[in-house]
């Protein structure tokens, strides 16, 4: 083996994985914000479910479920910025706070086909908010305004095969 294969091996296996999550938003479920999120994939106690476990749906009755969260973000920028050459450090203020309070809705909605099937409906909003600095702010040839805004609909089917195990199956679109 090349050394030059060994050494991208090795950079491979060293290499974390970027995550990001600033525009991520957890407010699938009024009810499982109240347990904070805790065996949120266990409890089958409303339509809300179809987010979190699709086969849960068979323990739920003929029930809809909807919320709205108010978010409010504050975003502060404190340092230097530079200007696209990456070299010119740029003049300005700090852009002022560029949060907001966005809404952020969901509906679920639980339906029995028969004793050992359900079908239920969900829309909600994974990924969102917005961040708008001032005009004259250091940062301004990178960005001013950044708005993100996604809707999550999810059908899904849950079947009980025995009263200790139920099934699901839910599609993300």
């Amino acid at each position: 083996m090349k050394e030059s294969t060994k050494l991208l091996l090795v950079a491979q296996c060293l290499a974390g994985t970027a995550q990001a999550g600033g525009f991520a938003l957890i407010e699938q479920s009024a009810s499982q914000m109240g347990y904070a999120f805790a065996g949120g994939s266990a409890i089958a106690d409303d339509a809300t479910t179809v987010f979190f476990n699709p086969a849960g749906l068979t323990e739920v009755p003929h029930q809809a479920v909807g919320a709205v969260h108010l978010v409010r973000t504050e975003a502060k920028f404190d340092g230097s910025a530079f200007a696209l050459d990456g070299v010119t450090s740029t003049t300005g203020g700090d852009g002022g706070n560029a949060g907001d309070t966005s809404p952020v809705p969901n509906f679920y909605y639980a339906r029995p086909l028969h004793s050992n099937a359900a079908f239920g409906p969900g829309v909600n909003v994974p990924f969102g908010l917005s961040t708008e600095y001032d005009d004259d702010w250091k940062g301004r040839y990178l960005a001013v305004e950044s708005h993100v805004l996604t809707f999550n609909v999810n059908p899904s089917l849950g079947f009980k095969i025995n009263d200790r195990l139920s099934v699901g199956a839910g599609v993300n679109v």
